[in-house]
């Protein structure tokens, strides 16, 4: 079953809420970043709010909803499905799920000729977690199996374009000293919600909202 419309897609699972919408099919998604930590975060639902308004939208005219499920920290992963949830519950006609947002920034990195691609998550240690993805179909993406933990040095396959999060580039700093020709690495500021809006077209399963995975959050480095 193809997304009904308009579409919504949010993700939590960095300090910032990414959010990516869209009122009719032929329309590339609008996008926006509202803070959202420490101090900010009371507000952050406020400004979602705001913003929606100020592009002619409103929270209660979305028939489906999107949300990152992770990897990242467990107050703003969890926070963001029971809003969600809320919001959503006991209304006909509205679907809700939860999409891994490794997923979302895996295939944002892969390019049109790439049938795999992955994210690297930083661990306890200088570990890491890599997130394989693989292509399916024309455009669809799937994560393979459960992510695999990699000692510090340790060593692996790496699909050739590796997703990462600015915010973990110094925690990832040792893999990245060691990069030359293992992988492409591919920085992004968020996690795509407008990824998050197109993957897995078919799986509306609501209980996968609170699918959430939140390895070792208190190992992430911040960023500068």
């Amino acid at each position: 079953m193809n997304p009904a419309l308009p579409a919504i897609a949010l993700d939590h699972s960095g300090n910032d809420l990414v959010v990516a919408w869209r009122t009719a099919a032929d329309q590339e998604p609008a996008t926006a970043s509202l803070p959202g930590g420490g101090r900010a975060a009371a507000a952050t639902i406020v400004r979602l709010v705001e913003t929606l308004t100020t592009h002619g939208c409103e929270l209660r005219e979305f028939c489906d909803w999107t949300v990152g499920t992770g990897p990242g920290g467990f107050t703003g992963l969890r926070t963001l499905a029971a809003f969600v949830a809320g919001i959503t519950a006991g209304r006909e006609g509205i679907r809700a799920r939860g999409v891994p947002s490794a997923l979302a920034l895996a295939a944002a990195a892969a390019r049109a000729d790439d049938d795999e691609a992955a994210l690297l998550y930083p661990g306890r240690d200088g570990g890491a977690f890599l997130y394989r993805a693989r292509r399916v179909g024309a455009a669809d993406w799937i994560l393979v199996d459960s992510p695999v933990w990699i000692e510090p040095g340790g060593q692996t396959r790496f699909p050739v374009r590796v997703a990462m999060l600015e915010a973990h580039r110094l925690a990832l700093s040792e893999w990245l000293q060691h990069a030359s020709g293992k992988f492409a690495p591919q920085f992004f500021s968020a996690v795509p919600a407008d990824w998050l809006l197109r993957l897995n077209p078919g799986d509306w399963r609501r209980d996968s909202l609170f699918a959430v995975e939140y390895p070792m959050p208190a190992a992430v480095a911040p960023g500068p």
